[in-house]
């Protein structure tokens, strides 16, 4: 089976690779070059449903790694009382959400700190140089965007 891999670059310059599959990389596409489709994908019903309920999308956060599973959540407030909801979902699909609602993507400072664990190459690999993860909450860039 086919699998994609969507590179994070912090601030500090590290790189969390995220694999997801050959659809959620077809959709992921979709929605980094704003193409618009015949039909609402899943992830533009999402969107607006949370549009229509008088939400936005404050920030999404990527958490964790558990199981080799990347844990996300997208941070939601009300326009109308200010009340905040967080909900899980997966990395790509709030990489997705925070594109077209123009939200900003952080990383926990849990996994940031993780990161030499999570991306050192395995023995059969070629080995890199890799420095210790900076003390903060870090913002992502994917290809040159800001999110």
């Amino acid at each position: 089976q086919e699998h994609y891999a969507i590179i994070l670059q912090l601030e500090n310059g590290k790189n969390i690779p995220v694999i997801i599959g050959p659809q959620e990389a077809a959709t992921f596409m979709l929605k980094m070059t704003r193409q618009q489709t015949a039909r609402p994908l899943t992830i533009d019903i999402l969107d607006s449903v949370i549009s229509k309920t008088d939400m936005h999308i404050e920030k999404v956060v990527i958490e964790d790694l558990i199981n080799q599973v990347y844990l996300a959540k997208i941070y939601l407030v009300s326009k109308r009382s200010g009340q905040k909801h967080q909900i899980d979902v997966r990395p790509v699909d709030g990489l997705s959400l925070a594109i077209t609602s123009h939200a900003k993507v952080f990383v926990s400072k849990k996994l940031v700190d993780r990161i030499d664990e999570i991306t050192k190459p395995k023995p059969e690999q070629t080995p890199s140089t890799s420095s210790t993860a900076d003390e903060y909450l870090g913002q992502l860039t994917i290809n040159g965007i800001d999110l």
